[in-house]
């Protein structure tokens, strides 16, 4: 249903507030304007939250960051990308990005991480739908090899003599 109330705003002008709306309300209204006798005609476009599912999440990972890629959509101008480890109650927030790719860094290595993408627009980001997610594991930056069965081994040779 439409709500609509009409109050004065703060520089004398009224003001008309409609609620619980959707986009099947759009429309053209013609606003009449009783001080001055003259009316006019305003264009109400509701613009509401993609109803886009973000796909294809990818990843490419380092010992501690990660891009991760995804499919976007035309009703989208914004993506959130969030991470965490499955761990964790509460997600990490990134930047909000206008293209297809997200940075995540300061991970941990050789860590998983679950990731996921939401579209959005002027209108923000909508509640109701499933939110595309994926995983992604970062390089582990260990280089200790295993000889035998006799656990990690790191072979260094260290020279000594002078310099010419």
């Amino acid at each position: 249903a439409v709500v609509s109330t009409q109050s004065t705003g703060e520089d004398g002008q009224s003001v008309m507030v409609l609620n619980n709306v959707d986009s099947t309300f759009s429309a053209e209204f013609l606003c009449s304007v009783y001080k001055s006798g003259s009316s006019h005609t305003v264009s109400l476009v509701v613009i509401e939250p993609p109803t886009y599912t973000v796909t294809d999440i990818t990843s490419t990972t380092d010992y501690t960051s990660a891009t991760v890629t995804f499919t976007g959509s035309d009703e989208a101008t914004k993506y959130l990308c969030e991470y965490k480890t499955s761990g964790e109650e509460s997600w990490t927030s990134v930047d909000e990005v206008t293209d297809t790719t997200c940075t995540l860094t300061d991970l941990s290595a050789a860590t998983t991480y679950l990731v996921r993408v939401q579209a959005g627009n002027v209108a923000g980001y909508r509640d109701d739908i499933t939110i595309g997610e994926s995983t992604l594991t970062t390089l582990d930056n260990l280089v200790c090899g295993d000889e035998g069965g006799k656990g990690g081994y790191i072979a260094m040779t260290v020279a000594t003599g002078s310099l010419v």
